[in-house]
């Protein structure tokens, strides 16, 4: 059966067929033809063999559309974060906590080199007085010129219609988040 790993937890694997998630292990021989620490990753998909209602064993890694590597800097090995991704959502705010611009540039080259498409997601836009809306239309014009930019309120008493959360629903079929509210301080 084909599915997809939706989520992974040292080398047990839940993978996805149709409406039924199974918990599968791998076969021992991906571990030696793998080049990166983790074989399988959220994203895959794989070909399984049922063992019963809820187990499997997992026979087969598709090819990977693409995948978002991160590589260590004590040993230089790779490992993959997930693969198969559609999009990238950055998550960034101009306030508590501000998020550099650096962060959010780099993980936009990440994406463009994996040909993943970067959308950047400002939060928090309700905390911001009229100099740090003003510093925000700025720097989202900036992205919007290479048309990566979506500003939302996720957090604070936003309101949405259900035309507009499915749109967003939609957005998120699957994707990458970076989650960057608490990562001021790179």
């Amino acid at each position: 059966m084909k599915g997809l790993v939706i989520k992974t937890v040292g080398n047990l694997y839940n993978v996805q067929v149709k409406d039924k998630i199974y918990k599968c292990n791998y076969r021992g021989k991906y571990k030696l033809s793998n080049n990166f620490s983790n074989p399988i990753v959220s994203g895959d998909i794989v070909e399984i063999i049922v063992n019963d209602e809820e187990t499997g064993i997992i026979e087969e890694i598709y090819d990977r559309k693409n995948y978002f590597l991160k590589k260590s800097l004590k040993d230089n090995k790779a490992h993959i974060i997930a693969s198969n991704i559609d999009q990238t959502l950055i998550m960034g705010s101009i306030k508590s906590p501000y998020t550099k611009l650096k962060f959010i540039d780099k993980c936009i080259a990440a994406s463009l080199y994996y040909e993943i498409k970067p959308i950047v997601l400002f939060n928090k836009i309700d905390l911001l007085n009229i100099k740090e809306k003003k510093k925000l239309n700025e720097i989202s014009s900036i992205y919007k010129n290479l048309n990566i930019v979506l500003s939302l309120n996720l957090l604070f008493g936003a309101r949405f219609g259900k035309q507009q959360k499915k749109k967003i629903f939609k957005l998120f079929k699957f994707y990458l988040i970076f989650l960057l509210l608490f990562l001021g301080k790179i």
